[in-house]
């Protein structure tokens, strides 16, 4: 079984000052005299992630669904900005598919964080199309808030209202390319049906409970070792457990058909910066066996024998990384507010704050098309499925396994995804996570580096009891392979 260090206190040297952004911009024209001087400071960064974090979770965002919004959110924001930030290069011509877009007018001036936020916001609008009504309005008083603070800062109201008009143009152009990428079509796709053959996925729970997340970080707390042995050994306190376990831990859904796998069609949506999916495909599964000798059988014996000896801390860390979707901003939206947590806590420097949420955003949404493309591809049955046939009818994993196949597991891939654009960003630098400390109550995690966090949150889903450990391991390396990518061609 594989083991991670338990969490070490780091010292987070600053390592860059902060650097701000002036309204104006190599290619963008002269800023007038009371515009140049004003800045932006990453706070305004900061607040974009949580708006953004919140809204997957109002929407009930499953975690693909989540990954795209974050990704062209980013991207949009990334381009707004990047005329008036020194040292950041359009992304035109190296994102599939984004081979123009408006030219701002020469000349003139041009506010670029009321660019980049108005872009933003037209880029998420058409995202959220059909969404709530209330959920765009937590960004769009963001943005008038913002927009309102330049003006009385000192940006005159024709530069502000010429940098709306091309955050406009910018956001209908990056509208249509995000239009292009399948999205749509993934609705109407049928290819898939469970159970096909022998070793396939089929449905494993159901899934119509959403259920605060603050009572499983209360089962959490209770969940002591010494308590835990108690428990073991009483088959009436067991099975108290196991019942209250599977209350609190129903993952809530967008699908309300409990048979239906979830996204099948994601698999054909096109990449951001991955020329296919192939390249980074891994080596496949182990083949289908009930033989106790097999590869396959060992494999989900280890999950069987690792769930029956969870310490509270490995039972904290596979609640610590569920990332539920209505409840959290899923799984994407905890590493965007990992890679804040870093720029904030190591004083990065405003260009390369802007370039690490965009890259990790596209990294991740990468990872969930590359991750869907195997899963499907592969249609291996999940660990609860097999054990309850084959070890132990009773078996009962810590985590409600999610609707869809299990290799390569979507955790490891997209956490060492992030983790390995943030490390080639940055290196190892030291970080304190907090994403779960003020709404659900679990006490922050501190890390001496991007990949020992992503290991901790693959590891979480073997002491989950929903993933075998070769979907771990080569979800880890496929994911590591889709970050190095991500920098070696955005960078």
């Amino acid at each position: 079984m594989r083991r991670i260090s338990r969490l070490r206190s780091l010292a987070l040297a600053a390592v860059l000052p902060v650097v701000l952004c002036a309204c104006g911009g190599p290619e963008g024209g002269a800023a007038d005299d009371s515009a140049e001087a004003v800045l932006v400071t990453a706070e305004v960064l900061r607040e974009n992630v949580d708006i953004l974090y919140g809204l997957a979770s109002i929407e009930r965002y499953n975690p693909p669904r989540a990954s795209r919004l974050f990704a062209y959110a980013y991207v949009a924001l990334y381009e707004g900005w990047v005329r008036g930030v020194p040292g950041l290069e359009t992304l035109v011509g190296r994102l599939n598919g984004l081979d123009a877009l408006p030219e701002p007018e020469a000349g003139v001036a041009y506010d670029w964080p009321t660019v980049a936020l108005t872009a933003e916001l037209g880029v998420v609008s058409l995202i959220l199309e059909g969404a709530q009504p209330f959920s765009l309005f937590e960004l769009e008083t963001f943005v008038e808030r913002q927009i309102e603070a330049r003006r009385e800062a000192g940006v005159g109201g024709g530069v502000v209202e010429r940098s709306q008009q091309y955050g406009e143009a910018l956001a209908e152009a990056l509208s249509a390319w995000a239009d292009a990428d399948r999205y749509a079509e993934r609705w109407d796709l049928n290819e898939y049906e469970p159970g096909r053959t022998e070793g396939s996925w089929v449905p494993t729970a159901d899934y119509g409970m959403s259920i605060p997340l603050n009572q499983v970080t209360q089962m959490v707390q209770l969940f002591e070792e010494d308590d835990w042995r108690e428990v073991r050994e009483s088959d009436e306190l067991r099975s108290e457990w196991l019942s209250d376990r599977m209350l609190l831990t129903a993952r809530p859904s967008t699908i309300t058909n409990p048979n239906t796998a979830l996204e099948p069609g994601w698999r054909h949506l096109r990449p951001f910066v991955l020329s296919s999916v192939a390249e980074v495909a891994p080596p496949g599964p182990y083949p289908y066996a009930t033989d106790p000798e097999s590869d396959f059988y060992r494999d989900a014996y280890e999950v069987y024998r690792v769930s029956k000896e969870l310490t509270g801390f490995d039972f904290a860390t596979g609640h610590y990384w569920a990332d539920l979707p209505a409840q959290t901003g899923t799984p994407a939206g905890h590493w965007l507010k990992i890679a804040m947590a870093t720029v904030e806590q190591n004083e990065v420097a405003f260009p390369q704050a802007l370039q690490a949420l965009t890259l990790t955003a596209v990294a991740f949404a990468d990872a969930f098309i590359a991750c869907w493309d195997t899963k499907y591809g592969t249609d291996v049955v999940r660990p609860v499925t097999y054990i309850r046939e084959q070890i132990d009818p009773t078996w009962v994993p810590v985590i409600v396994t999610p609707p869809f196949p299990e290799y390569t597991a979507g955790h490891s891939v997209q956490s060492f995804a992030a983790a390995q654009t943030l490390t080639g960003l940055f290196g190892d630098l030291g970080f304190t996570d907090d994403t779960h400390v003020t709404r659900y109550g679990f006490p922050a995690r501190t890390y001496g580096s991007f990949l020992e966090a992503a290991q901790e949150a693959s590891d979480s889903r073997l002491y989950g009891g929903i993933h075998y450990p070769k979907g771990l391991a080569d979800g880890d390396r496929q994911g590591a392979r889709i970050g190095e990518l991500v920098v070696e061609r955005l960078r």
